[in-house]
């Protein structure tokens, strides 16, 4: 969502006083809990299903599940998180 806020058109009476992409480092026990968590009902939409058949998907919620739950706290991903700030103008 971060690039389309970013280059959205001026909004009437608002103006961009802060605009930037923050990085956030998540262990890959947090990013794999949040997916593990979202499989599930993902699973259960036809664009999915579409591109993974239902063997595919348990062995990944199993994979996700393994990591999740492991306790490492090794983190190997950054994300990028863009932060806006509007003021509105007087």
């Amino acid at each position: 969502m971060g690039p389309e806020l970013g280059s959205l058109d001026p909004i009437p009476r608002l103006r961009v006083a802060d605009s930037l992409v923050a990085g956030l480092d998540v262990t890959d026990t947090d990013a794999a809990r949040m997916f593990s968590l979202n499989l599930p009902i993902l699973m259960q939409t036809p664009e999915v299903r579409a591109i993974a058949d239902r063997e595919e998907l348990e062995l990944l919620q199993q994979e996700l599940d393994e990591i999740a739950y492991s306790g490492s706290t090794e983190s190997s991903i950054r994300w990028s998180m863009r932060q806006i700030v509007w003021q509105a103008d007087r």
